[in-house]
This record gives C-alpha cells, structure tokens and sequence, in this order.
C-alpha cells in the first residue's frame, strides 16, 4: 500500500473511533476498527511496541462484550431519562469475567517476569528504562536522585504482579481501594515519563469495570431501593462466549510457555561488542512445539500479544544521543534527533535498527540489506525539505545503563551524506 492509502485507513480509523466513543454500533465498529488495527500493526511490524498490543487486545474485547446497550450519546440527548433503564440493565458476567481475568495475567506476567532481571532486582532499572530514548527525560541527569529512583524501582517491582487482586476482592474492600489508587498512581506515572500514552491510558480506562460494583453503588445513592429493578441479564451470545474462552485458554497457554522460557531477548548480543544487541533467534516467540501452538492459535485471531514488559532492559539499557548537523555554504546548524525521524516511539525505534540493536527478528542474511534500506529512507526524507546543497551529518552515541554512576560515550558519525534540490545527491 501506498503511504496516501494508508492515510486514508488511519483517517477512516479516527473517525470509526469518534462513532465507537459515542456508543453508536459500538461492536460493529469496534469490529472494523480491529481488523484495521491488526493489518496496520503487520504493515509495521518491525517498530510494533506495547501500545499497539494493548490497544488491539481491548478492541477485540470490545467487540465481544456487549457493549452499546447503554451509554450511548445519541439516545441519551433524545431522551434524558434513558438513564433510569440503564440504571436498571445488567449483563450475563461469562465473557466480562474472562476479560477481567486476561487483564489479570497482564499484570501477572509482566509482574513476575521481572524478577529474571538482574537491573530490577538490583534496583537500577527503573533508571535504566527512563533513560532510553523512549523516555520523555532521558536528557535529565536521574543520577542525582539514585534513592528515590531504587525506592520507586522496587516498588514497581512488588506492586505490579499484586494488581491481579483488584479482579477478585470484594466491593469496598479497603485493600480493593488502596490498590485502585495506587493503579491509578503507577500508570499515570509511566504516561508522565515514557512515551506509551496509549497502553496506560486504556488501563486506565478499565477503572469502571473493576469497580464497577462500587461505582453502581453510589449512582443508586439518588435511587431508593425500591426504584431499582433489575431487567433480565443481556446474554452472552455463543460466538462471544466461545471466542473468549478460546482466547484467555490460548493467552494462557502462551504466556505461560513464553514467562517459563528464557527471556528471548537475552543472550543474544554479539559476542566482544557491548553496543550492539541483535535479535539471533527464529522469532521472538520461540520456545518449542507446545509453545509454538499456542502462539499459533492467538495469530489466528490476529492476536499479537507479549506481557513480558520492561524485563528485557537488561539487554536493550541503552541511552542514545543524536546530533544532526547541516553544512550548507552560508552557515552551520545544529538539530536534535526530531529534524531526522518523527517524535515518538517508532522513530526512537527505527533509529535503533542502524545502530546494531534490533527490536524484532531479521534473518541474518537480509539484516544488512534492511539497515541500508532504512538509511536511505531517512536519507531522502530528511533532503525532502532541503533545496540548496548541504552537507549532512548524523551523530549518535550509545551508552549502556548498568549502575548509576554512567560514563557516556563520545558521539560517532552514524549518516553522512548530501542534500540538494530536494533529494539526496549521489556521488
């Protein structure tokens, strides 16, 4: 597909998004929208990060709930009482609970999985993953705050796998409330400082479904008791019903086999280069036969899912630096990282490819050829915007987070080239 095209998809997306939000056909939609999702996530594969995971897992869930019974825009500003029968409306809890328990072992997973880090555990990690260029501070010089940051460190590491218990305490349990806030404190804490605004905000987003029963409560506050009667439950169809149970079975199955396997990521650096880190392996899901057939079952729905977050820092601890300059005939500029890929994680990705660490598994035999590829790309897109001739260079250092005491690299030329009259002038 063209980039025009693919454009016009990802505009028919946020559109497609707006009719969901207001309740409008919202399964249908939510349907379109993942499809849509699923091919744009596989246009993209190689730069694909937790905020596409997440984002097309609730959109498949969103579709087999059933949602678009209540809270819909358009038959509320028809009739303001609407909300008395809402009120009023309840759901058969199969396909809710299964999706409350996949939220669980999110939590589980990525959870327990950091424990097999030797940066979690030593308590620099937390450090470590600011620093990455997907961080929104990465420049700031965290090294003077080393407690506070160890502190929050292990804090993360107990809190997040103890998430799982806000699915299966009581209503108003004091615990229930205590974690809600500190859900609430620990994803806004991440959208603050690393650029995965989305996966966090659609945790966020699930706050109703959690306390739902506590929520419930105190809208019926303004009802007497009598007032409330409970309409018959909308079923579950089959479909859903069988979907979802195939899902968390296979989700289950998969992560599991993939939390009990080494982490895929490690051990696979080049042997004698501390700045480089290649994925060497057939694919970031290997782990035998068992695992493999899980894994399959999941693709075939479209699912591509991984809850093992952040324990990968280990190998991927990498602060970057990037310096553009432009030498043209007049003057000399100096730009940051923004002038030569697009602000945000993809950008931050793609730039990782050519400095040796790859994110996704490249056959051997064409992992030279992508990294050309890539460089010419960014190449004629930076000369793009360029009509006189300039010369061009592209600095980058690469320095490894292992302790809080760093010792950066100096920066070396990673592109150099010359642009003039808008492309890229071969010599």
């Amino acid at each position: 597909m063209s980039t025009a095209t693919v454009q016009i998809i990802l505009a028919f997306g946020m559109l497609f998004s707006l009719l969901l939000m207001i309740g409008l056909h919202s399964r249908f939609f939510a349907f379109v929208l993942y499809l849509m999702v699923v091919c744009l996530y596989r246009y993209q594969f190689l730069v694909m990060f937790v905020d596409d995971v997440v984002m097309h897992l609730l959109l498949f869930w969103c579709f087999l709930l059933p949602t678009g019974n209540t809270l819909n825009l358009l038959p509320w500003l028809k009739d303001r009482r609407i909300i008395n029968r809402w009120m009023e409306t309840k759901t058969e809890s199969f396909v809710l609970n299964l999706f409350l328990y996949n939220i669980a072992l999110i939590y589980f997973i990525a959870g327990v999985s950091k424990t097999s880090s030797r940066l979690w555990i030593e308590g620099i990690a937390l450090f470590a993953v600011l620093k990455l260029p997907m961080g929104w501070f990465s420049n700031y010089m965290f090294e003077d705050h080393e407690t506070w940051l160890r502190v929050a460190n292990y804090l993360a590491l107990t809190i997040e796998p103890i998430f799982i218990l806000l699915i299966f305490l009581k209503s108003w349990s004091r615990t229930k409330l205590l974690l809600g806030v500190t859900f609430v404190f620990f994803h806004a804490f991440i959208i603050l400082t690393l650029d995965v605004p989305f996966a966090n905000l659609g945790c966020l987003f699930l706050a109703p479904l959690i306390f739902r029963e506590e929520l419930m409560d105190l809208l019926r506050r303004y009802k007497t008791k009598n007032d409330i009667v409970i309409e018959a439950p909308i079923p579950n169809e089959w479909f859903a019903k069988f979907l979802a149970l195939f899902t968390v079975v296979f989700l289950t199955g998969a992560m599991t086999c993939a939390l009990t396997q080494n982490q895929w990521r490690s051990a696979k650096r080049v042997t004698g280069k501390d700045n480089v880190a290649e994925v060497r392996s057939a694919s970031a899901d290997t782990g035998g036969k068992i695992q493999t057939f899980f894994y399959s079952g999941l693709w075939m729905l479209g699912l591509a899912q991984g809850y093992r977050l952040l324990d990968w820092i280990d190998e991927r601890n990498f602060h970057q630096t990037v310096t553009v300059i432009e030498d043209a005939s007049t003057s000399k500029k100096e730009y940051t990282r923004s002038s030569l890929v697009p602000v945000g994680m993809r950008g931050s990705l793609i730039l990782t490819y050519i400095s040796d660490v790859t994110w996704m598994y490249v056959d051997p035999d064409h992992i030279s050829n992508l990294r050309q590829d890539i460089k010419q790309r960014l190449k004629a897109r930076y000369c793009n915007r360029i009509k006189n001739k300039t010369d061009v260079e592209v600095w980058q250092a690469l320095t490894r987070i292992d302790s809080f005491k760093v010792k950066y690299n100096q920066p070396v030329i990673l592109l150099k080239f010359t642009c003039e009259k808008f492309k890229t002038l071969v010599i």
